[in-house]
């Protein structure tokens, strides 16, 4: 005699594999968002660090003004903006404006030898998020560091 159907062991064994294989999928997809996320904040922290490096070397030596030496910490205006999160500029001074979502901070100063003719310029960028939660050398920020020398004649 040939059976007609599926027993219930058969179909609850086939509903199990079809679980797991989905729970498998769901967790893939969780990671792959999550490096997605990750990624994405890389690169706009990477690219606002390089753009803020870029236009500090391009300004005139008269206007790098040395910062305070805790610049790249706190907001101090004239040496901090605020980012959205596609990387454009909201806002700078003392506190985040709405739609805020990174923090670029730069700093100048004399080199350790302290030539008048040479500025080491640093730049960094983070997310809003790490930043508040203190986070030093949070994933996806970027710290970048030069050494702008003047020419003497």
């Amino acid at each position: 005699m040939h059976a007609r159907g599926f027993t219930l062991v058969e179909v609850l064994v086939s509903l199990a594999i079809v679980l797991l294989a989905a729970l498998a999928t769901a967790q893939t997809l969780a990671l792959a968002a999550t490096a997605v996320h990750d990624a994405r904040v890389h690169t706009v922290t990477a690219a606002a660090a390089a753009q803020r490096l870029e236009q500090l070397l391009a300004a005139e030596w008269a206007a790098l003004t040395p910062s305070p030496a805790n610049a790249l910490d706190d907001d101090i205006g004239g040496y901090v903006d605020f980012l959205d999160a596609d990387g454009n500029v909201v806002g700078v001074g003392a506190a985040p404006p709405p739609g805020a979502a990174f923090v670029r901070r730069w700093a100048i100063g004399p080199p350790a030898t302290g030539t008048a003719n040479a500025l080491v310029i640093r730049v960094l960028a983070r997310s809003l998020a790490a930043d508040r939660a203190g986070a030093r050398g949070a994933r996806g920020e970027a710290r970048l560091v030069t050494v702008r020398a003047r020419d003497v004649e």
